[in-house]
């Protein structure tokens, strides 16, 4: 009766949403039959799921609703107790939704694929604070999950003078991550993929340097400053400036594991230097600016045909810096689809 069900649902015209959830198999893709499947709205006062169905035998799904102008609609999956969401359903395109799913396993590979350091000026008082934005790489077909109840799915030791560490706006929830002693611990699982997790902190009055440890192999690493510093084990670069704000540059390639030593200058910087790097200050533009750093430190100089995606990307959000007028908005829809398809012609021109 379910495929028959699922059939003529799929086949019936009008509002609705249909697809198939698939797992991840080597490097291919097999059906997830019996996958809890969740249709989400998104709504400027009620937020929540809204119907549910399960897969049939080849992976297939369909809802029937009527669709509301002001809210935004997202399908997730549920496979081996994670939640997988595909991208927000195109209010304008009857094009079949796809979500993948992974199975799970303790011991599946996750590196640092990038990790960015951003140290603001000093303050008025003396303190400094840090951004810290590191992207996690899954590159398996495995999601990794904890190995215990109580221990981690992955960890990070933190500089010994974090002060105030709060995790921002990320691919985790805040409250997937805790915090003991100099050790960031998350607790959730690292579907396949990359996940960007946002830190930041501050640094007392006083400090002389900062021991930034690398635990694990980060494949790429880079530090900026508004302050000119003594740094051990980088390499100096260029300086950059983001938001009409000039920062000095080092940078790191490869597996390089330990302690990257920043010395600041004894002397304090006036209080109009002050301000520290709040989580929302032009965030967009400025984590595109660090991509694109750490992206072109992975190709040579010739590669031109990825510096026009990197600038056109850029460019893209820059101009979408707010985020949607309101949800559901085609302009935003549109802008993420265009910055999907520049993402995957810039992955194509890059080395693996």
């Amino acid at each position: 009766m379910l495929p028959l069900l699922m059939a003529l649902l799929l086949s019936q015209p009008g509002p609705g949403a249909a697809g198939r959830v698939v797992r991840r198999a080597g490097i291919d893709t097999m059906p997830a039959p019996g996958a809890m499947v969740l249709l989400h709205r998104v709504g400027p006062v009620e937020q929540g799921a809204i119907d549910s169905v399960a897969a049939d035998a080849a992976g297939r799904f369909a809802f029937q609703f009527v669709r509301d102008t002001g809210a935004a609609y997202l399908v997730s999956a549920r496979w081996a107790g994670i939640e997988y969401f595909a991208p927000p359903l195109d209010m304008d395109d009857d094009e079949s939704v796809l979500v993948t799913v992974a199975d799970t396993a303790a011991a599946a590979p996750v590196v640092i694929a990038a990790r960015h350091v951003v140290l603001s000026g000093q303050a008025s008082d003396g303190t400094r604070t840090v951004v810290d934005l590191v992207i996690l790489s899954n590159m398996g077909t495995l999601a990794r999950v904890r190995p215990g109840d109580e221990l981690p799915s992955w960890s990070m030791l933190l500089p010994p003078d974090a002060l105030n560490v709060r995790v921002a706006e990320s691919d985790f929830s805040p409250t997937a991550f805790d915090q003991h002693g100099d050790t960031l611990l998350l607790f959730a699982p690292i579907p396949p993929g990359e996940r960007e997790i946002f830190l930041d902190y501050q640094l007392a009055p006083g400090i002389r340097s900062l021991p930034i440890p690398v635990d694990s192999a980060v494949v790429a690493f880079t530090l900026m400053s508004e302050e000119s510093l003594e740094v051990d084990a980088l390499r100096r670069r260029a300086d950059t400036t983001v938001n009409e704000r000039s920062f000095h540059r080092w940078t790191a390639r490869g597996d390089a594991v330990g302690a990257f030593v920043v010395r600041f200058p004894t002397v304090w910087a006036p209080g109009w230097l002050a301000g520290s790097l709040a989580v929302t200050m032009a965030g967009s533009l400025l984590l595109v600016t660090w991509v694109a750093t750490r992206r072109r430190a992975m190709v040579p100089a010739a590669g031109r045909h990825v510096d026009s995606l990197l600038d056109q990307l850029a460019q893209l959000d820059a101009a979408h810096v707010g985020g949607p007028a309101h949800p559901g908005d085609p302009a935003w829809a549109a802008y993420l689809r265009e910055r999907n398809r520049l993402k995957s012609a810039l992955a194509a021109l890059l080395p693996r």
